[in-house]
């Protein structure tokens, strides 16, 4: 696994770190989401024969659309 430096940001009001990756396989992006004392994981991937940058993009807007409840 290749992963980029951490870009520090905020998911819905909670501090966050992005990781973009690539895999033998897939590309994808780590969302690691601190709310209070719990830590929340949210990876999104996609088939490296079909990733195209669109995908990062469509990631992104479900990244801003993200609730913690």
């Amino acid at each position: 696994m290749k992963a980029g430096n951490a870009r520090a940001t905020e998911l819905d009001g909670a501090d966050a770190l992005l990781y973009d990756y690539t895999m033998r396989d897939s590309v994808g992006r780590l969302a690691i989401v601190r709310n209070g004392d719990d830590f929340i994981t949210l990876d999104f991937f996609v088939d490296e024969t079909r990733y195209t940058a669109a995908d990062m993009k469509e990631l992104d807007k479900i990244l801003d659309s993200f609730n913690i409840q």
